[in-house]
């Protein structure tokens, strides 16, 4: 086995230890919600998320991380592409370019994507996790409960089960 499948299977294996934790019944991914900053004035809500969800963060950092690879294509375009919102065909073929809000969520919501998705995609995928809540506080906390996450490390057992098989 190479240095860099070892590696790759140690950070999945980091990964999918974590659905057990993340999705216990009563487990709350979020300890509080803050409407005032800590020098009492308003602002925006925002979530503060428990140290397991802070933990499976950094984890998902690592494994991206891991691989050095360039994330998003900046020159894509949807038009050339075909990937116009409801287009599914297309962003079914362009899974592994950049795509917007919308299209990486009727990815996440279409379970037989997911299934079939190579590590590459599982990537990107995870990739748009971390960066969607810099756009909208509590995203992660809806990812993780509609069960965008737990489908993505499902795949990613599966492709380390194949991994380790090689």
């Amino acid at each position: 086995m190479t240095k860099s499948r070892e590696l790759t299977l140690r950070e999945i294996r980091k990964l999918v230890a974590f659905p057990p934790k993340l999705y216990a019944e009563g487990f709350d991914l979020i300890k509080e919600w803050h409407f005032r900053n800590y020098d009492g004035t308003l602002c925006f809500p925002w979530p503060e998320y428990d140290e397991l969800v802070c933990g499976f963060n950094t984890a998902v950092s690592d494994f991206c991380l891991a691989f050095r690879e360039s994330w998003f294509d900046r020159d894509y375009s949807h038009e050339e592409a075909g990937t116009a919102p409801g287009n599914e065909e297309a962003i079914k073929s362009a899974f592994g370019r950049n795509y917007s809000h919308e299209e990486a969520r009727k990815i996440l919501e279409n379970e037989a994507i997911i299934k079939s998705a190579t590590l590459s995609q599982i990537k990107r995928m995870l990739s748009y996790y971390l960066g969607v809540e810099r756009f909208c506080d509590g995203a992660w906390a809806d990812m993780i409960t509609r069960g965008y996450i737990r489908r993505l490390l499902e795949r990613l057992e599966v492709i380390a089960s194949e991994m380790s098989k090689e």
